[in-house]
């Protein structure tokens, strides 16, 4: 699901797509269960990616539980973004970060010739948006780190 339009701006759609997400979740859990911001910080990372979304929510709720909350807050959804980016960090090498670099600049995958660049999609480390025009942008997890990867590569 779309949450933000190629120019990485919010749009009417992805307002949508946001309040829709959210409604997903509290058919799954109570809404006194989840901080409000930490939701909202747990949909902007899934990247409209619904089972994402509730793999960072399951985890952070064993964080809450583990420190003895009795409702998700930001801390928790915190800890479980940056496990979630650690996990998806693990997989990739310098070919994936050349890969989604060209993605996160261009919005669209260059050379879909070679099997790691699929693999980028495949693996939900870029995310493939289909709905009206077709483009291509990074996973909101990883954004940082190819961002760091560009600075690194300048010097």
């Amino acid at each position: 699901i779309r949450l933000k339009n190629k120019a990485g701006q919010e749009d009417e759609t992805t307002k949508k797509n946001k309040q829709l997400l959210r409604e997903l979740v509290y058919k799954r859990m109570e809404e006194n269960l989840i901080e409000e911001k930490a939701l909202d910080m747990t949909i902007e990372a899934s990247g409209g990616v619904f089972r994402t979304l509730v793999d960072m929510i399951t985890s952070a709720s064993s964080y809450s539980r583990l420190y003895g909350g009795n409702r998700i807050d930001v801390q928790d959804i915190t800890q479980a973004l940056n496990e979630e980016r650690a996990n998806k960090k693990r997989a990739l090498n310098r070919v994936s970060y050349e890969i989604l670099s060209e993605i996160y600049a261009h919005k669209r995958l260059l050379d879909t010739d070679k099997e790691e660049a699929l693999m980028m999609l495949h693996g939900l480390f870029a995310l493939e948006y289909m709905n009206g025009e077709e483009w291509c942008d990074v996973h909101p997890l990883l954004v940082s780190e190819i961002e760091e990867y560009k600075k690194i590569e300048k010097r």
